[in-house]
């Protein structure tokens, strides 16, 4: 059984407002989407979503999904599939 875990992060870098970012690792590969309210900000961080693969790759990770998601935020909720609860909640 491969782990599986996913992490949820909440950015404020200056100049580009609150972006969120949610990284998972299921099935071997790192899926990684961001989202957040300036239409600016994304339009940056998608033009430089081949950096992030490229490091990955350097970094000797499995490339899945990269985006970034208009507009709306995508479930933070964890896969079902095999994952175990969260070591951390900052929200609770």
């Amino acid at each position: 059984l491969q782990p599986n875990w996913s992490v949820v992060l909440e950015l404020n870098p200056a100049g580009m407002g609150v972006l969120h970012c949610k990284v998972s690792l299921f099935d071997g590969k790192i899926d990684t989407y961001f989202w957040g309210d300036f239409p600016d900000s994304m339009a940056q961080i998608q033009e430089n979503l081949d950096v992030l693969a490229t490091r990955y790759n350097d970094a000797g990770l499995a490339v899945g999904n990269i985006d970034v998601v208009d507009g709306a935020k995508i479930s933070t909720e964890p896969n079902q599939k095999g994952t175990m609860p969260p070591l951390l909640d900052e929200f609770a």
